[in-house]
């Protein structure tokens, strides 16, 4: 009886390791094309291409930083979550809050505002926030005064209250009313950056739609996210290889997949592509 044996001769196999930085803005004075009029989507045409030498064995492509302003309202026109219905004295009225990302004490100060173009006092409806509960307590100072949340274009989820009226039936003087659900001034809780310079990108559970970052809210409404990951994600880029792109495109989405308005103001990234060849 024989053995065979068999030998396999492994070759040694070293790698040079390339990476090629880009860096890509939504301002059209850098070159940006087809910028939408929310400003979240523009496409670029590079005059010189990416290109990934075919005898490359991977590629990857990640975002090691990235600037985003914190200005996407969470009420709007757009939105269709602008108005606030009420009646105070037996007279029904109506208040439009201008465009804009609100935190309580924002929307506060800008109701307060709109009441008194009315000719009514800054303190017909007085809420705030309880942070124990993350919901509105409303605070009614003068009797047989409510609010109409039943209309579609008010702003009653982001104040946490069902389509009701509140309160439900006329009260007294110093009446309060507790929201009926947490608050939702948080109508974005990261910005995705997504692009066609690759087709798969970054799955979120088992959905790939091309998104090739995602960039956490850390600055208050008004200010610039500076975004800087210690471990950026990487995305298969292999795709890439043995080919050359010189146009394509970039978005800007919530987690839901919902465009953007940055409000006039623009965004940027750095976008670093890995690649290996061996040798």
């Amino acid at each position: 009886m024989y053995k065979y044996i068999l030998t396999k001769k492994i070759k040694s196999m070293a790698l040079l390791h390339c990476e090629e930085s880009f860096f890509f803005s939504s301002d059209k004075a850098n070159g940006a094309q087809n910028v939408s009029s929310d400003g979240s989507l523009f496409n670029v045409e590079l005059y010189n291409p990416i290109s990934i030498p075919k005898e490359a064995i991977y590629c990857t492509l990640e975002i090691t930083a990235a600037t985003i302003w914190n200005v996407s309202p969470n009420i709007s026109a757009a939105i269709g979550n602008n108005k606030l219905n009420f009646n105070s004295g037996g007279a029904n009225a109506v208040i439009t809050i201008p465009d804009g990302l609100y935190g309580v004490d924002e929307l506060a100060a800008r109701i307060r505002i709109e009441v008194v173009k009315l000719g009514l006092p800054n303190d017909v409806f007085v809420f705030g926030a309880d942070d124990s509960t993350s919901k509105i307590v409303y605070h009614f100072h003068l009797r047989r005064r409510f609010i109409d949340f039943t209309q579609p274009d008010s702003f009653r989820d982001v104040l946490g209250f069902n389509s009701r009226l509140v309160p439900l039936t006329p009260q007294g003087a110093e009446h309060i009313e507790d929201g009926d659900t947490t608050a939702g001034f948080n109508r974005i809780n990261n910005y995705l950056i997504k692009s066609d310079i690759i087709s798969n990108g970054i799955s979120v559970n088992a959905v790939s739609d091309s998104i090739i970052a995602a960039v956490l809210i850390t600055s208050k409404p008004g200010s610039q996210i500076v975004f800087t990951p210690f471990h950026p994600p990487k995305a298969n880029a292999n795709q890439l290889i043995g080919h050359s792109k010189t146009n394509f495109g970039f978005r800007l989405t919530d987690e839901q997949g919902r465009a953007v308005d940055t409000q006039g103001q623009t965004y940027s990234f750095t976008i670093v592509i890995k690649y290996a060849i061996q040798v």
